[in-house]
């Protein structure tokens, strides 16, 4: 029971009685009321606990190992290897580390044997001259087999890196070897092995069979539990697509957690990434942050961010380099960069300033739910100061990116009225399934009310065998970019992204190509949305289809003319 509550149930007379019972308390008189006395006997008692310093906390691990107890034996031999709570001296820690792993302590196993080896302390570097790399191999060895998941990974790295040792000849580099005790340390949950696999499968170490979905898998695990290396590489398997979707906002999340942590190639590539706008909203402000704080470290990434930093300069206004310098002369470990209050990104670029921002170019973007959400292509909106739409007061706010798939995801300002259906079953759409696009090309020489063209899916693929994208003959022109494509139901199945240039074919092979035009497909742009956790309505059940004019007078309700301000 608590004291608090023991106190308040003792009656007067009965803490009396027990204050008489306190022989060594027995000189105290209790003249005042029954609560202030007790109180001071008790809650000294109750509530003091000493930590003890390392000098306090070694001594009483050397009095537990004298005993023999063999955890107590290798927490001593450590202490004397680093001099923590005691003055270094390695002839007392090999003493130590030895009697522990007589008694089979896999900890002192593995200690002894990366020392023996000449990798103690986690260096994980590799000498060919070790102080005894037969006794050191056989002592980490001892420690794996007895399921010490740290020996496991470093007997990995063993068979992973080391060609043999120069003078026992004891291991070779063996590839198999090296997956079954990283696969033995991975099942274990350490992280390092889950890295180390990640990027085995990946292809990162030279003749090991690949398997990009084992690779990103394991990166994931890894990641999951902050190792920092494998968000960096989990982050690039996102940017270019190996074994996971290609995606630049997922890419974007795993770089910035990686900055946040400190880590140069972190920081480096979020810097690329506000840059470029890639996965993020592009933002020179923090781009130049990110990159000044890499800069500071002598490290090859370093040099790269100096480049990103000079970049972002030069898009900036004075006063927002300014910004950029305070915001990363701020940061510490452990946190986000923020903007300050009150500031954004249009503001601070250097060419715009508010009083003469010049529409540059036009596109189309369609609303999918009705909170005002829209979609329309990342290149539409790249790298504008405003985004605007015709016949809407205020201004449109980019939401998020993706420019590896071409996606932008939008808040428009007003009432939203009607919003686009998204098909569901996006895997069912077949090569020759006649579609319609509904856009706003040529926005100042063509119709206002938009424009409808037919065409069919001519390749269920885009340009190269991309899967994200599908081939459609529907015409396209300047300002398409970002239309629905719709089948005959009106439902969405892609998202106009591009069209193949006929001058640049005409030159290569001599040839005028005709209505080969590109979309990102419909389940792209769902995978888009929900990872975004964004809501948007499905077409509902029916066998009906629409004409071509009805189609026009439904999408003209929710499809409008975005237009990019610089």
């Amino acid at each position: 029971m608590p004291l608090n509550l023991l106190r308040k149930r003792l009656t007067c007379a009965y803490q009396h009685k027990l204050i008489l019972k306190l022989v060594l308390l027995s000189f105290l008189v209790v003249t005042a009321g029954c609560d202030s006395k007790l109180d001071s006997l008790i809650h000294p008692i109750a509530k003091v606990t000493k930590t003890l310093t390392p000098e306090e906390n070694f001594l009483d691990k050397l009095k537990l190992a004298e005993t023999g107890d063999a955890k107590a034996q290798t927490e001593v031999g450590v202490a004397y290897l680093d001099g923590k709570g005691v003055p270094r001296d390695l002839s007392k820690a090999l003493s130590w580390l030895e009697k522990s792993a007589q008694q089979n302590n896999d900890d002192a196993q593995l200690t002894l044997g990366l020392y023996y080896l000449g990798v103690y302390n986690n260096k994980d570097e590799f000498y060919d001259a070790g102080i005894d790399e037969k006794k050191g191999l056989a002592l980490l060895l001892k420690a794996a087999e007895q399921g010490n998941k740290v020996a496991q990974y470093k007997m990995g790295d063993m068979y992973r890196y080391r060609i043999k040792f120069t003078k026992s000849g004891n291991i070779s580099k063996n590839r198999e070897q090296a997956i079954e005790w990283y696969q033995k340390s991975a099942d274990q949950g350490y992280a390092d092995a889950q890295a180390s696999l990640g990027t085995l499968y990946l292809g990162y170490t030279p003749g090991f069979k690949k398997d990009y979905a084992k690779g990103a898998g394991y990166l994931q695990k890894a990641a999951l539990q902050g190792h920092i290396e494998a968000q960096n590489d989990l982050a690039f398997a996102y940017r270019s697509g190996q074994g996971v979707p290609i995606d630049d906002v997922k890419a974007a999340d795993l770089f910035l957690k990686s900055a946040i942590s400190d880590n140069v190639e972190g920081q480096e590539e979020s810097a690329h990434n506000y840059l470029r706008g890639e996965g993020v909203t592009q933002d020179y402000v923090l781009a130049y942050a990110w990159a000044n704080i890499a800069s500071a470290k002598d490290e090859a990434w370093s040099h790269i961010a100096i480049k990103e930093r000079d970049w972002a300069s030069q898009q900036l206004s004075p006063q927002g380099i300014a910004e950029a310098q305070r915001i990363s002369s701020k940061w510490r470990k452990g946190e986000p960069l923020v903007r300050e209050k009150g500031q954004s990104n249009k503001a601070e670029i250097a060419t715009n300033n508010l009083g003469d921002l010049k529409k540059v170019s036009t596109g189309t973007i369609f609303v999918i739910n009705k909170n005002g959400e829209a979609i329309t292509n990342h290149h539409v909106i790249q790298g504008c100061a405003e985004v605007r739409i015709a016949g809407r007061e205020g201004e449109a706010k980019v939401v998020t990116s993706d420019s590896s798939n071409d996606l932008a995801l939008v808040h428009i300002p007003g009432v939203i009225d009607a919003v686009a259906t998204i098909n569901s079953e996006p895997t069912k759409l077949r090569q020759g399934d006649d579609v319609f696009v509904f856009g706003y090309p040529l926005s100042s020489a063509l119709s206002s009310g938009g424009n409808i063209t037919p065409g069919v899916v001519s390749a269920i693929t885009g340009l190269g065998n991309n899967t994200n994208h599908i081939q459609i003959t529907a015409p396209i022109q300047p300002g398409s970019s970002g239309s629905p494509v719709l089948n005959k139901k009106g439902s969405v199945v892609g998202v106009v992204a591009s069209k193949l240039s006929e001058i640049k074919v005409a030159k290569a092979i001599g040839e005028i190509s005709q209505t080969v035009n590109f979309a990102v497909n419909g389940q792209t742009l769902i995978s888009f949305l929900e990872a975004h956790q964004v809501k948007y309505s499905t077409e509902g059940f029916t066998l009906f289809s629409k004409s071509t004019a009805d189609l026009a007078d439904d999408a003209r309700k929710w499809t409008m003319l975005a237009e990019c301000w610089k």
